[in-house]
């Protein structure tokens, strides 16, 4: 769970704790879920927060 006061912190946030754990070594696999809708409206795709 990110909480941030825009949606452009909130995806900063993630593409450079993304970016991070692409350095780490042994992490296989970065996912994203969306609890249909039930923590939030607001949805964040990674391929678009990687853009």
């Amino acid at each position: 769970m990110i909480n941030g006061v825009s949606k452009e912190a909130i995806s900063a946030a993630m593409k450079a704790g993304i970016n991070a754990a692409c350095r780490v070594p042994g992490v296989l696999k970065i996912s994203a879920a969306n609890y249909e809708g039930k923590l939030g409206s607001h949805q964040f795709p990674l391929h678009v927060v990687l853009e």
